[in-house]
């Protein structure tokens, strides 16, 4: 056993380390205004933020049980990053049921991934059934394959009458609107950074005018980094997958940067009420999301229950799909994400109304 002064020794060390992960914890709020081409490392610190706050919160336990001091710095951890809680998480008991009116609108937003099943096979059918199920007025797609003409589209999405794509974009999958509304008008966004790209379109829902916006942003390549043949490794395994996701991750973390910037721009401009939504490759605690929330409503926690993912992998830990709108113009009545094997993401349904 050890001796009081050993046991003296080993809670300073502790105390050291729970003021080094608690300083780090509470400055991970700078993901969200850091540009990520300036110092990307504060993308990482938010990308690590729900590892922090569980290990600050097994801090605070131990401490506590030992009634030590160093309990404090773990709590004011967990207590500054109030702000992160409801981007993930809703009061699952929350009255934001559907009732049995129509709301005004209805939105879906799904990375359909080439509408490929996990065991092989095509999902298109499975995603316009789907689709339909929930009344969809409007839907936006990504990652569409570029071998799918509108004919076909149309054909699957029946109760869809209009239709916007950004094309064969070379090197990337289409993105695409899909409208029971007419379309006035619309426009394909490139990228000068990456092949990326997104789409506008003007709707005319009954006389009113909306302009949808949807995105498709820079991939972090985390599959292809994982999937990546074992060659030349010369400083082994462990060495060579935190040298490639810290370069390629990286990388694309400034890319987004950059396309959310170019679209922030474009959402602040608009004159008509805004929805903004699609794939945007990054968590509610990094700086493409606070740009491209700007001063929209964030869907999930406007009517949103419970834990909040859209990425079916890595254990369910990531929202990286989002629904925003004008709150001064449209009010979510509630929000669906729906556990589908249809692709590798979640789709979201929004019921929205007018305010006035």
């Amino acid at each position: 056993m050890m001796d009081s002064r050993q046991l003296g020794r080993w809670e300073v060390v502790g105390g050291r380390i729970t003021f080094g992960l608690s300083v780090l914890t509470g400055f991970s709020f700078l993901s969200m205004y850091v540009p990520p081409y300036y110092a990307v490392w504060f993308q990482w610190l938010g990308l690590s933020l729900p590892i922090l706050l569980i290990i600050n919160f097994l801090l605070l336990v131990f401490w506590a049980i030992r009634r030590k001091k160093w309990f404090y710095l773990s709590l004011v951890a967990l207590l500054s990053n109030f702000h992160y809680y409801s981007k993930v998480y809703q009061f699952p008991f929350r009255d934001k049921s559907k009732s049995d009116s129509v709301p005004d609108l209805v939105v879906a937003s799904y990375n359909v991934h080439g509408f490929q099943l996990d065991y092989g096979g095509s999902s298109l059918m499975n995603i316009a059934e789907l689709v339909e199920e929930k009344h969809a007025q409007v839907v936006c797609l990504q990652e569409v394959p570029n071998d799918l003409d509108k004919a076909t589209l149309l054909k699957a999405f029946r109760t869809m009458r209009y239709i916007i794509s950004t094309e064969k974009v070379e090197n990337s999958s289409n993105i695409l609107v899909l409208s029971t509304f007419p379309i006035k008008r619309s426009q394909v966004i490139s990228f000068p950074e990456r092949a990326n790209c997104a789409v506008t379109a003007d709707l005319d829902v009954k006389g009113r005018l909306m302009r949808v916006i949807t995105c498709h942003l820079q991939t972090t390549n985390w599959n292809q980094i994982k999937n990546k043949p074992n060659e030349e490794r010369n400083f082994g395994f462990g060495f060579w997958h935190l040298f490639a996701i810290e370069s390629v991750v990286g990388r694309n973390y400034q890319y987004r940067g950059l396309q959310a910037d170019s679209l922030s721009e474009l959402i602040r401009r608009s004159r008509v009420p805004v929805i903004v939504c699609g794939d945007f490759n990054d968590t509610p605690i990094s700086y493409t999301y606070r740009k491209m929330r700007g001063q929209l409503a964030d869907s999930f926690r406007e009517s949103g229950k419970g834990y909040a993912y859209t990425y079916r992998y890595l254990h369910k830990l990531f929202r990286i799909d989002y629904l925003f709108y004008s709150p001064g113009d449209l009010k979510a009545r509630y929000y669906e994400s729906p556990e589908v094997v249809y692709s590798d993401h979640n789709p979201i349904i929004i019921g929205l109304d007018w305010v006035n």
